[in-house]
């Protein structure tokens, strides 16, 4: 738009400024996270679980009627799995005919019994497989107290984002004990909800972590690291994730590498933090490909390897991290290490920019500023600069001030449109990373 501007009137190129220097190379100090769920959405924790391995519940000796009928309560009277298997044995024998005359037996219970013994008739051991059933099958066997049809609707709740009946279905499966359900309603209750209740989450962590599994180890240090649910203890978050490390965990490797990188709870150590990120990258943790390029574009722990750090840092941006976008694009704009190549820096620039990260909101409106693999237009700099500064990056300010000198009395007010379209589009999604001070973002869903 500024095709005729004289040299005197073109801004000069700023790329030595502050607030340049801020977007490029000032590492976001990012916290402790679970990584559980994306953003890590929950599509990993909501996808459908694979079958497990079948077994054969021996015949029982047939229970009293009550037994049955406590199958269809578990509100009230949760089953363990031997009551619930034994039970479901007894439907399977049942003479429906006989129950009728019972006088102990609701036409309502009946029905519900008939539902388990139609849904169960084709199969010879339990649990079965559901993830190839109907909705109306899954619920049923979810109200006959089957653990995995439970685990398996609180699933499919929460990746509806269905949070109520999510804890509703999950919670059912955690208190007959499973591990994994225990630490999905604990993330329910915490990482994944608006209104988190940490005391609960602590509890169902806590239970899935006396089992050693993993993702409730991890998610437990998660708590005592920051504090939420729990008196902050760093020592016993190191204890956590070491556990969960040892198990293969990436996030809670992740986790370990960064507490070694901030010597909270261990002993400062640059070349340990290496350690468990290059563990939990070769795993495919975004956030560990982006830290352990960190590592190697400072030459911290390791020899420093500015190729190599723009792999890592592709890498993590591929796995949706912005700030890894941010950090390769600007190799490119700076040709360290490899061809300046501001066009690609651009579209990196523009990859986080739109996922909200102002940093790179910045960037891009700095490329627009100056024409750098972009041709020069001072509106669009002056939107995504302004867009940049109110998701939190405030360093951008002076130079929005700058560009804004440049725009002539009629691109005010469409720079000003553009930069409030943009606001809505583009604003907030990041907004506690984007902060020029350390990021307190949470885990994400």
């Amino acid at each position: 738009m500024n095709d005729n501007m004289n040299s005197k009137d073109k801004p000069k190129d700023s790329s030595l400024s502050e607030s340049t220097e801020n977007a490029k190379f000032n590492r976001t100090n990012i916290p402790l996270t679970a990584i559980v769920f994306g953003a890590i959405a929950l599509v990993n924790i909501f996808q459908l679980i694979k079958p497990e391995e079948k077994y054969t519940i021996p015949i029982e000796v047939q229970q009293n009627i009550s037994n049955l009928i406590k199958v269809h309560n578990a509100q009230s009277y949760p089953l363990n799995s031997l009551q619930r298997d034994t039970a479901l044995d007894n439907i399977m024998s049942m003479q429906f005919d006989e129950l009728k005359s019972s006088e102990v037996v609701s036409k309502e219970n009946i029905n519900q019994l008939a539902n388990v013994h139609h849904v169960y008739s084709n199969s010879d051991s339990y649990p079965r497989d559901w993830t190839s059933e109907t909705m109306e099958d899954i619920l049923v066997g979810a109200q006959a107290g089957d653990m995995q049809a439970q685990k398996i609707m609180g699933k499919r709740y929460g990746f509806a984002q269905d949070n109520t009946n999510a804890i509703l279905w999950m919670e059912k499966a955690a208190a007959q004990g499973d591990a994994e359900a225990q630490y999905l309603v604990g993330c329910l209750y915490s990482f994944c909800s608006e209104t988190p209740d940490y005391d609960k989450a602590r509890f169902w962590f806590e239970k899935s972590a006396a089992q050693d599994y993993a993702a409730g180890q991890g998610s437990l240090g998660v708590l005592y690291s920051s504090g939420e649910g729990v008196e902050q203890d760093y020592a016993k978050a190191v204890e956590l994730f070491r556990k969960a490390a040892d198990q293969g965990y990436g996030e809670a490797q992740y986790n370990l590498g960064l507490l070694y990188e901030q010597g909270n709870g261990v002993v400062k150590s640059d070349a340990m933090a290496v350690r468990y990120f290059d563990m939990a990258s070769a795993q495919g943790v975004g956030l560990a490909q982006d830290s352990l390029g960190w590592m190697y574009r400072e030459g911290r722990g390791v020899k420093q390897d500015v190729k190599r750090a723009l792999t890592l840092f592709l890498m993590a941006a591929d796995n949706k991290v912005p700030a890894a976008s941010n950090a390769a694009g600007w190799i490119y704009v700076e040709g360290e290490g490899v061809n300046q190549d501001y066009e690609k820096a651009a579209n990196l620039f523009r990859r986080a920019a739109e996922a909200g990260y102002a940093k790179s909101q910045y960037s891009l409106g700095w490329l627009y500023e100056n024409g750098h693999g972009l041709k020069q237009d001072m509106v669009e700099a002056y939107a995504w600069m302004d867009v940049a500064v109110k998701n939190g990056f405030e360093s951008g300010q002076p130079d929005l001030e700058r560009v804004t000198h440049f725009l002539k009395t009629g691109q005010k007010a469409e720079a000003r449109n553009k930069a409030s379209d943009y606001l809505e589009r583009y604003g907030n999604k990041l907004s506690s990373a984007n902060s020029d001070n350390k990021c307190n973002a949470r885990p994400g869903c």
